[in-house]
């Protein structure tokens, strides 16, 4: 079964590819097996696809992407999808109402038994392409794991190519954009953290 999902993984990435004709700017570094956190803008469902289309095989086998348990189990197609071709992390946003677990504690658990996460600190998409504050969430993580580099990746035009609402793709330009690994610094509190990472996306559009 693994090996059906990996190839169902291979087409998939291809096809967004293919659909997007993503151009990959700056570099991931694979130098090392340091565990790493990509934070994200989110405009689009595209957004996690690219992503995960433009980091390096190896690199990707012990990458999970966060993503919301609401809209992913919604149905049998979208789990299978999720769970098992692109190796999903679920978390409830309303957590709290749902007696769910803390989403930042599922998170904390998954990188102390060594993944690296793919996470979208808005929150939610955003529907002109505009970088939305961000959520404390990751900060939080930070500050449980300082030693972890924050990579930004931003990416460009995703919410034209498909918008939210919509089910096929419409044709345009995009591109993904790598940029320089931030840390939590020391005793840095979380308004300038979320800034800082705010802005390291903020100058890579």
């Amino acid at each position: 079964m693994n090996h059906i999902n990996n190839i169902l993984q291979h087409l998939l990435l291809g096809f967004t590819k293919f659909i997007t004709g993503v151009r990959v700017q700056g570099a991931f570094s694979e130098s090392t097996q340091e565990q790493y956190i990509i934070f994200s803008n989110h405009s689009s469902h595209l957004d996690l696809l690219v992503i995960l289309s433009a980091l390096p095989k190896k690199v990707r086998k012990n990458t999970l992407a966060v993503a919301s348990k609401e809209y992913w189990l919604k149905n049998k197609i979208k789990t299978y999808i999720s769970s098992n071709v692109l190796k999903t992390l679920f978390i409830h946003r309303k957590w709290r109402e749902h007696n769910e677990a803390n989403p930042i504690e599922i998170l904390d658990h998954s990188v102390k038994t060594g993944n690296s996460l793919i996470i979208f600190p808005e929150g939610t998409r955003s529907l002109t392409g505009k970088i939305n504050p961000f959520k404390k969430g990751i900060f939080l993580l930070a500050k449980k794991n300082p030693h972890l580099k924050f990579i930004p990746v931003y990416t460009k035009n995703l919410y034209r190519i498909l918008p939210k609402g919509e089910f096929l793709p419409i044709p345009a330009t995009t591109s993904i954009n790598f940029g320089t690994p931030i840390t939590l610094g020391k005793n840095e509190d979380c308004e300038n953290f979320l800034a800082r990472a705010h802005k390291a996306l903020e100058v890579l559009k």
